[in-house]
């Protein structure tokens, strides 16, 4: 039998999306063949009420809007990994797991006899950084660490930068709300065919100084004559919306609040 038994390891933040894509994650069903409004111009800019410290309701990341760019901010947190190869063979020939979720530094594949029939690097340690090595063989991005005794201990802290420019910008609808387009080449998978030429809309209302609402696409959308395209629950449309096609639209139920910003008082309008 060519049946092996092994374990994958990695850290365990990095299973999950980033804090970035799962803040647009229920617009990416919707693709746009051009950003939205068509009759207003690019905003490469955050109006100044919009910018400072925000703390993602019901969750405890924060959002930093600068200027000419959102910095999605993580929590920060540590992972243990265990030095050596793992699952290991106890006197009876049974596995034993590494103590930790991440494993160890190395995985030993086992046949079906439980002989080992290799050993595959699930991590790189180079100076202060250790990387995680995908299945491929790549190496992750690099994250400082220290060793006490038999473990590694990784500080993990991540955030994500987004900035105004070609593949994303705001359009205003009016002194309230506005329109931010990103491009799919941002929050979407590179390799899944050319992406990058659709994109994802969705709208940023100031509700009052200490609130911002996101606002995201329902299914109301789905039922539009410019959708022209579905496949397997993901939804292509060709239109032109004007700023008072928009509004329209928002008023009538085919946007709906997903997420909301609340203003971080701790460290108030730092940019």
């Amino acid at each position: 039998m060519n049946n092996d038994y092994h374990n994958d390891y990695r850290f365990n933040g990095l299973i999950f999306i980033s804090f970035m894509i799962l803040f647009f994650s229920s617009c990416d069903t919707y693709n746009f063949s051009q950003p939205q409004p068509a009759d207003k111009e690019n905003i490469y800019e955050f109006p100044k009420d919009f910018q400072g410290y925000w703390i993602l309701d019901k969750e405890d990341e924060s959002v930093n809007i600068g200027i000419r760019n959102v910095e999605f901010i993580e929590d920060h947190y540590t992972e243990k990994i265990v030095k050596g190869a793992w699952p290991r063979l106890d006197d009876k020939g049974n596995f034993i797991n590494s103590p930790f979720d991440n494993g160890g530094l190395k995985t030993i594949r086992y046949d079906s006899l439980k002989r080992p029939i290799d050993t595959i690097n699930n991590y790189l340690v180079r100076g202060n950084y250790i990387y995680h090595t995908d299945s491929k063989g790549l190496l992750e991005k690099g994250y400082h660490y220290r060793v006490d005794n038999d473990t590694i201990i990784v500080s993990i802290d991540d955030t994500t930068l987004l900035d105004l420019g070609r593949n994303a910008f705001l359009r205003k609808l009016n002194n309230k709300y506005y329109v931010l387009n990103i491009n799919n080449s941002i929050i979407g998978d590179l390799n899944n065919g050319d992406i990058n030429r659709w994109w994802q809309v969705l709208i940023l209302d100031k509700k009052d100084k200490a609130h911002i609402n996101v606002w995201y696409l329902t299914e109301k959308f789905e039922q539009l004559p410019s959708m022209f395209y579905n496949h397997d629950g993901y939804y292509y449309f060709d239109g032109k919306w004007t700023t008072a096609d928009m509004m329209r639209l928002l008023h009538e139920g085919n946007f709906k609040v997903g997420s909301r910003l609340i203003r971080d008082k701790k460290t108030g309008k730092k940019n």
